[in-house]
């Protein structure tokens, strides 16, 4: 859900929304939530569901924002290449590396190719684009993938999910 909207009294009771991780905003009347914690908090309220233990990681959040320039949540392919202007544009996750240390890190994994001339980025083929698919799709962090988040995220002990 994205920017979904929810006026009026809601009978949620048991309802099922599936992750939320997958949730990225929504409208309370003219409340409006994006922090993972408040979103699940309503999610909980709503649906009268227990809490689930543990929070994503910020920095794997903001990573995953960055991915998803290129790939949709269903997994096609949005684009090949943008301009790391647009790439840092947007929201950005409180406790997170920046999207600026997450886009290079990402280069520097292999995940993203670039800068080149026009200061543009292009996504990566093969194994990793099928690695940034899984991520964006179904929030699976592979091994090189985690590795590239955990060295940029600043919490300790976190385990480096999108999806807990």
């Amino acid at each position: 859900m994205k920017r979904t909207s929810f006026e009026g009294k809601n009978n949620l009771q048991d309802a099922e929304f599936g992750h939320p991780g997958r949730v990225d905003s929504i409208m309370l009347g003219m409340r409006f939530l994006e922090e993972p914690a408040e979103i699940d908090a309503w999610i909980r309220q709503a649906t009268g569901r227990p809490e689930r233990p543990g929070e994503p990681c910020p920095t794997a959040l903001q990573l995953l924002r960055v991915f998803s320039k290129f790939v949709t949540p269903l997994g096609s392919g949005k684009r090949d290449e943008l301009s790391s202007r647009a790439l840092l544009a947007g929201r950005r996750y409180a406790g997170a590396a920046s999207p600026e240390e997450c886009l290079a890190r990402a280069a520097t994994g292999g995940y993203l190719i670039g800068p080149d001339y026009r200061d543009r980025f292009k996504r990566a083929e093969g194994d990793r684009y099928g690695e940034i698919v899984a991520f964006v799709r179904d929030g699976s962090v592979s091994d090189s993938l985690g590795r590239v988040v955990a060295a940029i995220c600043p919490r300790r002990g976190c385990l480096h999910q999108v999806r807990v």
